[in-house]
């Protein structure tokens, strides 16, 4: 359900000589999916005749990768990001990561094995992730550079990375599907607006003129204006071609529904979508064996097939708009995971998964991109150890740094106000 806060005044009338925003000035739009669960990153860019690497990975070791280059592949799942990487659609580059993780100032690893704190770590982009509970490091953006915005859709949440949002004062819409986007003013779902308007009727009743009730009635006509925006969004966006969208991807929706807003950009002057992709807690299910397309089966493999066909409909899709060299898509996880196998089945049987690690993967597609595979000299040494898991080689802020400079052409100091080890990453040509 879409939400629009208690409170919040969206900066959204069109009769105010507002400035343009820095966050509109370039038009161009990133696109945040977090793999939730912890993606294995070594399952996505596994090491090319590593016999170490098949070694620590018995059951979910991947053999038969795609060739990125003389020594990492990428799942064969993912044929879309490998055609990317070779740059089979003009103008669109890929720059994968492994081993993307949160350091501290000195190098150390701290990224966390928890879902929880893991996930506020990449959402928040500080050194202590709960050292502001609020604030995400696209709120920040918004709240820095999104000032002066006529529009409430700079920043939209398409059921995804919600923390990374967070910011007080910056509105964000957030709706699970353009098509069922509603509103309400005090956190509960509602179908329609109708509670809000008995609130505003009551607080006038009971206090004429008082602030809370002002505040109240100036969001509900806001939200009205953004809801009946939105419909000339879904309007303004023709059908896709028969067949660009893979029937029965459960991710196409949220990326029909990017390309919408994108498409009617001077209406939105959307900056920057989130959305997310679940099932990454691969305990189970990790091997190569599981089926793509057909079932219910909800392997690693087909998660990243079905996220692989998406982002390569999305694009084409955006493309045939003339749209794409707009985009950019950053892909992240919160964390990475174990090398060996150490799961069973209730029976006791080798169940094929891995347990939470660190070592992440973070994927760039868009324009200016360089193709490559960055941070993953993956040597024998790295699997003949203890450590059961990749370290940390590159700080995530450094990632979201670049593409904040290099994408949404923005200073990312203030997003970023904490000292912290910035790496020269080579994502940009």
């Amino acid at each position: 359900m879409g939400a629009i806060t208690a409170g919040t005044v969206l900066p959204f009338g069109r009769n105010l000589a507002f400035a343009q925003s820095s966050c509109e000035m370039n038009k161009k739009i990133l696109v945040v999916i977090n793999m939730a669960g912890g993606v294995h990153s070594l399952s996505v860019l596994p090491p090319l005749q590593l016999q170490e690497y098949l070694d620590r990975h018995p059951d979910v070791g991947i053999r038969n990768a795609l060739t990125l280059n003389s020594s990492i592949g990428l799942n064969p799942a993912m044929a879309n990001f490998a055609n990317f990487y070779s740059g089979g659609m003009p103008g669109v580059g890929i720059s994968l990561f492994n081993q993307v993780g949160f350091l501290n100032q000195t190098g150390a690893d701290v990224t966390s094995r928890s879902h929880e704190v893991g996930t506020q770590q990449y959402a928040a982009g500080l050194t202590n992730p709960y050292g502001s509970i609020s604030s995400g490091w696209i709120g920040r953006f918004a709240k820095t550079y999104c000032v002066g915005s006529q529009s409430a859709y700079n920043i939209v949440n398409l059921g995804g990375f919600g923390r990374a949002l967070n910011e007080v004062d910056v509105p964000v819409v957030s709706a699970a599907s353009l098509a069922g986007m509603s509103y309400t003013n005090d956190g509960t779902s509602v179908a329609n607006n109708k509670y809000v308007r008995d609130t505003i009727q009551e607080f006038n009743n009971s206090a004429p003129g008082a602030l809370h009730g002002q505040l109240y009635e100036q969001s509900n006509r806001t939200a009205d204006s953004a809801v009946a925006m939105l419909g000339q969004v879904r309007s303004a966006y023709s059908a896709a071609p028969a067949g660009l969208y893979v029937n029965g991807n459960p991710l196409n929706q949220r990326f029909m529904d990017a390309a919408a807003l994108i498409n009617s950009w001077d209406l939105t002057k959307v900056s920057v979508i989130a959305m997310a992709q679940g099932g990454y807690d691969t305990h189970g299910a990790q091997g190569t064996a599981a089926p793509l397309v057909t079932g219910a089966y909800m392997g690693l493999a087909r998660l990243l097939q079905q996220l692989d066909q998406a982002i390569g409909s999305f694009y084409q899709d955006l493309k045939n708009r003339n749209l794409h060299q707009n985009v950019s898509v950053l892909v992240v996880s919160e964390f990475g995971r174990t090398f060996q196998n150490e799961n069973r089945t209730p029976e006791g049987a080798p169940s094929p998964g891995t347990d939470h690690g660190t070592g992440g993967f973070a994927a760039l597609i868009g324009p200016g991109v360089r193709s490559q595979v960055a941070y993953s000299n993956l040597l024998p040494s790295y699997f003949t150890g203890t450590k059961n898991w990749l370290g940390a080689e590159v700080d995530i802020r450094s990632v979201y740094a670049a593409v904040l400079e290099r994408h949404l052409g923005v200073d990312s100091a203030p997003i970023f106000p904490e000292a912290y080890i910035r790496a020269n990453i080579p994502i940009y040509a």
